[in-house]
């Protein structure tokens, strides 16, 4: 990356894929996400106020965070609310939080971070955000934030991978787990049963992790 680029940028890059958003009656989709995006509007605020800016964008079943020059792990703590907020609101989220060059015209976003996040998040089977290789290269180790687990992921099954921790939602129960995945008429197939008890699965073994202190 050319430093004097002007669209070059070198930071954090979020990205969540929505569960079971197309089941989701559109009206209905756009109020719930109404109330999401106003809460992350007034804590990605809150971040700018504090001197770690992060750009959030929302379009079909994707959310898409950015937070450059000014890379902070603080960026790790507003992708574990939107974790926490979306759940709370019946739409279960799956991310990754990756690390690199990417450049960034306008609403044009390319680089590798970007498709790494992507591929990850979509791997996985399990309403989650880890840390994909370049994440967990750039963020320093904290078994309490981070702590490594394994994580189930499509085609490769089971992988060790480091996970954002929320102590909120390890204490979840699995009615609770349940009630976010079916939430807004939302069917529970198979394959979103799978995700369900996945999610319930990976909730328990952190249940155990020591919350960081502040």
């Amino acid at each position: 990356m050319k430093e004097t680029d002007p669209f070059a940028r070198r930071g954090f890059v979020g990205y969540f894929d929505i569960l079971g958003y197309r089941e989701i009656e559109p009206r209905l989709a756009i109020e719930v996400w109404k109330g999401v995006a106003e809460k992350h509007k007034q804590i990605s605020i809150g971040m700018a106020n504090a001197g770690f800016p992060v750009t959030f964008h929302l379009f079909g079943d994707t959310i898409l965070l950015l937070q450059a020059q000014v890379a902070d792990v603080m960026f790790t703590q507003f992708c574990r609310l939107i974790l926490e907020i979306a759940f709370e609101k019946g739409i279960p989220l799956r991310g990754a939080v990756s690390y690199g060059d990417y450049f960034q015209h306008a609403q044009l976003y390319s680089g590798r971070p970007i498709i790494e996040a992507h591929d990850y998040a979509n791997a996985l089977e399990v309403s989650a955000c880890v840390l994909t290789p370049s994440g967990t290269r750039f963020i320093p180790p904290n078994p309490s934030a981070f702590p490594l687990t394994t994580v189930p992921m499509k085609q490769v099954g089971r992988q060790p991978l480091h996970v954002i921790h929320s102590p909120k939602l390890a204490a979840y129960s699995r009615a609770q787990v349940f009630k976010a995945f079916s939430s807004h008429d939302k069917k529970i197939t198979p394959d979103v049963l799978l995700k369900v008890n996945n999610t319930v699965e990976l909730l328990q073994q952190l249940k155990s992790t020591p919350s960081e202190k502040s």
